[in-house]
């Protein structure tokens, strides 16, 4: 899902304070978070969150086609 790098905007994230609490009350995986230009759209629900090292992974599953369409 991310990792500590730079990113392209010059930004940092530290993963070591890192609280998800209130993510995880309504964890969804989105598709693009409206990077694309189009509408933001949630093709899953994360089930779980792991770091490792300097990334954050997460354990997701993947909508239905009928619910998401583009998740299939």
């Amino acid at each position: 899902m991310a990792t500590g790098d730079v990113d392209r905007a010059g930004d940092i994230l530290v993963l070591a304070g890192l609280d998800a609490t209130n993510f995880l009350k309504n964890p969804q995986f989105l598709w693009q978070h409206g990077a694309s230009g189009a509408l933001v759209n949630t093709i899953g629900k994360v089930l779980e969150l792991k770091t490792t090292g300097n990334a954050l992974f997460a354990l997701v599953e993947y909508a239905s086609a009928e619910t998401s369409p583009l998740a299939e």
